[in-house]
This record gives structure tokens, C-alpha cells and sequence, in this order.
């Protein structure tokens, strides 16, 4: 999957007219790499706002957008194949270390009481996945 941040963000930015973070996040991630969009916005839907809409108690939905990429991306459909596990898995582990350490927390409630702006978390998102990908 070959991605260029800056296509995705102006994607992304489209979608968030219309959608919420995380189905933002997906949609542009997806769109730019080729996917379906519309079934992937129906899928991200239940992760909006801090995941069901729960802010306070949530992971941010730029968080679980870009989680939802990289189980496209480098998922694996032979459970008996553990080395493409071990890597999926490595990849959303990276992700979520390189979100935390640049914001603190992952959780909407944390990151949005210093910058309640969406905008910098979700490109950032984009950014870091781009990068995990790329790195394979």
C-alpha cells in the first residue's frame, strides 16, 4: 500500500465535512490506496467520538481509523500464520506507542482538553501510519 500523507490529508479533510474522525481517517487512508470508502464509513461509524460517542471514556477516532487501516493493510486471513500476525500486531503496537508518546494519551478526553481541535491527531495519524507502512 503506497501512500502519500499529503493526498490523504486533503482527503481526509474533505471527508470531516460529512464524517466523523475515525471514519475520516479510514475513508482517506483508503480512498488514496485504491479501497471502497462508503462500506469502510459504515464500519468506522460506531467508533465516532471517542468510540460510541463517549468522549470522556474513549480512544480517539483518528486512533482507531488508523488501527483499521493497518488491519487492512497487514492483516491475515490464515489464523495459522503467525509471522503475518506477529507483524500486524507489531504495527498497531508501533502506532499506538508513536500516538502516545507524541500526545500523551490516545483517549479522547485527555488529548482534547489541550488542543480541541481533531485536525492535528488525525494528520498525525496519517503521518505515522504512512511511515509504519513504508517501514514494513
Amino acid at each position: 500500500m503506497e501512500l502519500d500523507s499529503n493526498e490523504v490529508v486533503k482527503k481526509i479533510e474533505e471527508y470531516r465535512e460529512d464524517y466523523s474522525c475515525s471514519q475520516a481517517t479510514l475513508m482517506g487512508i483508503c480512498e488514496v490506496a485504491g479501497m471502497p470508502t462508503e462500506e469502510l464509513a459504515l464500519l468506522a461509524k460506531g467508533f465516532s467520538g471517542g468510540i460510541g460517542g463517549t468522549f470522556s471514556e474513549g480512544t480517539c477516532g483518528a486512533v482507531t481509523g488508523a488501527l483499521m487501516v493497518l488491519g487492512i493493510a497487514f492483516g491475515y486471513s490464515d489464523k495459522n500464520d503467525l509471522e503475518h500476525k506477529n507483524l500486524s500486531n507489531r504495527m498497531a503496537s508501533d502506532f499506538m506507542d508513536l500516538f502516545k508518546n507524541n500526545f500523551n494519551s490516545y483517549l479522547c478526553k485527555e488529548i482534547i482538553k489541550d488542543r480541541p481541535t481533531c485536525g492535528m491527531y488525525v494528520k498525525f495519524s496519517v503521518e505515522a501510519v504512512e511511515e509504519i507502512i513504508n517501514r514494513g
